[in-house]
């Protein structure tokens, strides 16, 4: 008798055993069956949040158009979207989209200092967004475009670091594009590359030459002949920032190329 009550108990304890291994799963965690549905829950949640914010992310994304393809950035904004909605918690009381702008901005942005063919230091970027403000300032407060040494005034550098920052934000020209922005009929850049045939001594001692009678030139020629040439900017855009007219730049530019061609003559 005893021995049946014993068996009976022992096959009661085995059922129980299975009974509970079997809800706390193969890894012995007994919220198993608890966490399934609200897994489940959250995906959906998640893939709603993402349906019904995705005109959010192209609405931001257009903000940055000319930057970078509208889809490249899109597509980074979808992104950051996905980072929202992993890290959003509603017990903390904000709006979804109040968490996810931020988010979005920071992942477009971080997708477009990243994106360009040429890495710019973030002090040349942070130099020429401050050029740009000063340039909308200052031509709303003189009425005109500012020349180069205003601005660098206006934000604390040199007439040629402003140059420089500003060029910074321009895209590489295709080798393919005219030598000459404003003569059309002009070679290719890429005809003006040296050739790799050449002596490398000998090219550089033509720079050493070159250098050499550039710095000899006036400032004002000087700077023309860096603008133009070493900056590839047009004559109305160095008129501008030199603050004179069009004509005045091109006969300093005439000037100035005489006075490299006797210079280089007489090495």
């Amino acid at each position: 008798m005893s021995a049946s009550v014993e068996r009976a108990g022992g096959a009661d304890r085995v059922g129980r055993a299975d009974r509970a291994s079997h809800t706390r799963g193969v890894d012995g965690d007994d919220r198993v069956d608890r966490i399934d549905p609200v897994c489940s829950a959250r995906a959906v949640d998640a893939a709603s949040l993402a349906r019904q914010h995705a005109p959010l992310v192209m609405k931001i994304a257009a903000r940055f158009s000319g930057r970078a393809e509208l889809a490249d950035v899109y597509q980074a904004g979808c992104v950051g979207l996905l980072k929202a909605i992993a890290g959003f918690d509603p017990r903390r009381g904000a709006a979804f989209s109040t968490y996810a702008v931020p988010v979005i901005v920071g992942e477009i942005v971080a997708y477009l200092r990243g994106s360009g063919p040429l890495h710019v230091p973030r002090t040349v970027r942070q130099a020429a967004r401050a050029c740009s403000a000063a340039i909308e300032a200052l031509r709303a407060e003189l009425g005109r475009e500012p020349t180069a040494s205003e601005v660098g005034r206006r934000v604390g550098l040199s007439a040629a670091d402003v140059v420089f920052a500003l060029e910074s934000l321009r895209p590489p020209t295709s080798l393919d594009a005219a030598a000459a922005l404003d003569d059309p009929a002009s070679g290719a850049l890429i005809s003006c590359l040296p050739d790799a045939a050449d002596d490398p001594a000998e090219t550089a001692c033509r720079n050493v030459s070159l250098r050499r009678a550039i710095s000899m030139l006036p400032h004002t020629q000087r700077q023309v002949v860096v603008l133009r040439f070493f900056r590839d900017m047009t004559q109305a855009e160095v008129a501008r920032l030199l603050g004179c007219s069009q004509a005045h730049v091109h006969r300093l530019e005439r000037a100035a190329l005489k006075l490299l061609r006797s210079a280089l003559a007489s090495e």
